[in-house]
């Protein structure tokens, strides 16, 4: 089994202190993520935090969401795919997936 520990305050400091407005957009998808997966993005607060204007940051979220890295499901509401990213032990990680992969596409 393999293990990964990201130290969260160092790795998103640095992420977001990074020049790619894409980079700091997934930093801050990163660091508001629920243990549920799921992330609320109001694009206005994202790119009042990220530094840069809206359009850029649904820009990046349509990326996000055609690399099928995010789902969207419901208004402002979004879920990282778990074979990505999760939280919790891996019997939350099958939970996760099951949901994950449940969830229609919205493109």
């Amino acid at each position: 089994m393999l293990f990964l520990k990201i130290y969260y305050i160092g790795f998103f400091e640095k992420l977001l202190a990074s020049a790619s407005t894409e980079t700091r957009v997934l930093a801050y998808i990163f660091r508001h993520v629920g243990y549920d997966n799921y992330i609320y993005i109001r694009y206005s607060d994202v790119a009042k935090v990220v530094g840069c204007c809206r359009d850029t940051v649904g820009n990046v979220i349509r990326n996000l969401i055609e690399c099928d890295f995010l789902r969207q499901n419901g208004p402002n509401r979004f879920m990282i795919n778990p074979t990505c990213m999760h939280k919790g032990p891996k019997g939350r990680f099958d939970i996760l997936s099951a949901e994950f992969f449940g969830i229609t596409r919205t493109n």
